[in-house]
């Protein structure tokens, strides 16, 4: 922007989203198990929605994290943010920093997500949220740009791991049919709250100054933060390691019943030392199909951690943890 304007800097961020539209529309059509969705009325879609997130607690407690987060810390910082940096450390050019910043962090938070597998998702998620703080505590000084670059990055690398293993839990945790109706609540409740943030933090500047309406984002981000995690259900969601088998190009998802896939990866792992096998491959017996054969499934992480199964006989089995 500091270098084109601000109405071109405006189109080249519109010409961003016509990209990512082309990539969607190269996303495959098909439904993957060969039957359409049973039809539904909206308000029906909508009240399954709402009782599906009810039913766990883990969910509407994120939900409400991601909409005070965007009401009270990251909406007040994108109205605060660009005006002290055009009165007080040189206008543009050092927002521009700061974006650009943000972006690389962001880029780095992408990697990571692809590598990082923490046992306890929503916990490793609420922690990396932590790393919002620095930014809004910076600027209420203001602090030189030697500080509030990094601290730009560690903001875009928190936003795009939190994002990722969010919609990772949500993917493992909540029934297939579900997945589309939880994941419109929790944007329903993003979109809803930014907007509120935005409008009142121009009116709160004015009455108390940008300086303490940026501390108290810096401190509520903590607050909030600890306050999820003293939520039990919070602790209890782990990120799941499903033995399944490949079904018209898909994965389907499965763990035994009555047992977490925890246990049943380290009594598979015991299994695989006592018969000599490679310990980093995890194998999981499942219970016999219809026709009493069974099927083994390997996870082998030189492979990427693909499941390579032996049959293709069983029927999945799925189970909310």
């Amino acid at each position: 922007m500091a270098l084109v304007g601000p109405g071109w800097a405006v189109l080249i961020d519109a010409l961003t989203f016509l990209v990512s539209a082309g990539f969607l529309a190269l996303l495959p059509r098909t439904i993957t198990n060969g039957r359409p969705p049973p039809t539904r009325g909206l308000l029906a879609s909508i009240g399954g929605g709402l009782a599906e997130v009810r039913r766990h607690t883990w969910l509407w407690v994120w939900i409400v994290h991601i909409a005070l987060g965007n009401a009270v810390v990251v909406s007040p910082i994108l109205v605060l943010g660009p005006y002290v940096a055009d009165r007080q450390l040189g206008g543009a050019p050092a927002w521009s920093a700061i974006g650009i910043a943000y972006a690389v962090g962001g880029l780095a938070g992408g990697l990571l997500g692809t590598r990082w597998r923490p046992g306890r998702p929503m916990v490793a998620a609420l922690l990396a949220f932590l790393l919002m703080a620095p930014l809004p505590a910076l600027l209420a000084v203001p602090a030189g740009l030697w500080l509030l670059v990094p601290a730009g990055a560690a903001a875009g690398l928190q936003l795009v791991v939190y994002n990722v293993l969010q919609t990772t839990v949500v993917q493992q945790h909540v029934p297939e049919e579900f997945v589309a109706r939880a994941t419109s609540v929790t944007m329903l409740g993003s979109l809803v709250a930014a907007p509120l943030g935005m409008g009142l933090a121009g009116p709160a500047a004015s009455a108390f100054g940008s300086g303490p309406v940026l501390v108290v984002c810096a401190a509520f981000t903590v607050l909030l933060t600890l306050a999820t995690l003293s939520v039990p259900a919070v602790w209890r969601v782990r990120a799941t390691f499903h033995a399944g088998r490949q079904e018209n190009g898909r994965s389907h998802r499965r763990t035994l019943p009555g047992r977490s896939a925890r246990e049943d990866s380290r009594t598979a792992t015991r299994q695989d030392l006592r018969s000599g096998e490679d310990p980093d491959t995890v194998t999981h017996q499942v219970p016999p199909s219809r026709d009493g054969s069974r099927t083994i499934a390997r996870q082998d992480p030189r492979s990427g951690g693909q499941e390579v199964p032996a049959s293709e006989t069983a029927s999945p089995l799925y189970k909310e943890e």
